[in-house]
């Protein structure tokens, strides 16, 4: 019930509602948006994905615990696997000349 609430609440925020699908993992759901769409999901200063966790942990119940978070068409590689930005890669073992 709660996946389908979550898939529900993003399918309104976002234009392309086709390119909307939620998994649900061990321990949270992960909302897969289309492209450029995350923005839309989170919202200004992250309102949106904090409303939409709101509801969630609401709908949920007293024992569950419920994490939401949000990943774009543009943050997945071909095989299906998120994709680490520049500002993630570690640069720790370059040395400055």
């Amino acid at each position: 019930m709660t996946k389908d609430l979550i898939e529900y609440l993003a399918r309104k925020v976002v234009d392309n509602a086709d390119a909307v699908s939620v998994e649900e993992t061990v321990d949270m759901y992960v909302i897969r948006v289309g492209d450029g769409e995350e923005g839309r999901v989170i919202g200004r200063q992250g309102r949106v994905i904090q409303a939409i966790r709101t509801i969630a942990r609401a709908a949920a119940g007293p024992r569950e615990r419920v994490q939401v978070d949000v990943f774009g068409a543009s943050s997945r590689s071909a095989d299906g696997t998120e994709s680490r930005s520049a500002e993630e890669v570690d640069h720790s073992s370059e040395t400055s000349a």
